[in-house]
């Protein structure tokens, strides 16, 4: 979803929303936020979930956030010759060695 403004309140309020219908994660421009649900989630890994973040997306089309989304894009980098960085960043028990584990 575009916000039509970018706020601190807009973006609380899209990450409000988008957590209560489970959904976790969210960009922001190329960031991907995350909310740790401090539960597990069923269908949100696995190899059938990262199988829709491989190959080449649509022109125009983005995937929708995952960290799947952002291995996918650093490789498809990598494979051009192009360096790139994951920055996993948070608080503590914010969920950053759970995300870098998959």
């Amino acid at each position: 979803v575009a916000l039509p403004r970018l706020d601190e309140a807009a973006l609380l309020e899209n990450v409000c929303e988008r957590y209560a219908r489970r959904e976790i994660y969210t960009y922001v421009a190329q960031v991907l936020l995350a909310v740790n649900p401090y539960e597990d989630l069923p269908g949100l890994y696995g190899e059938t979930v990262m199988q829709q973040y491989a190959g080449r997306p649509r022109p125009g089309a983005r995937a929708p956030p995952h960290p799947y989304a952002v291995a996918a894009a650093a490789l498809r980098g990598l494979r051009r010759g192009e360096p790139q960085a994951v920055v996993i960043s948070g608080e503590s028990g914010a969920g950053k060695t759970e995300t870098a584990k998959i």
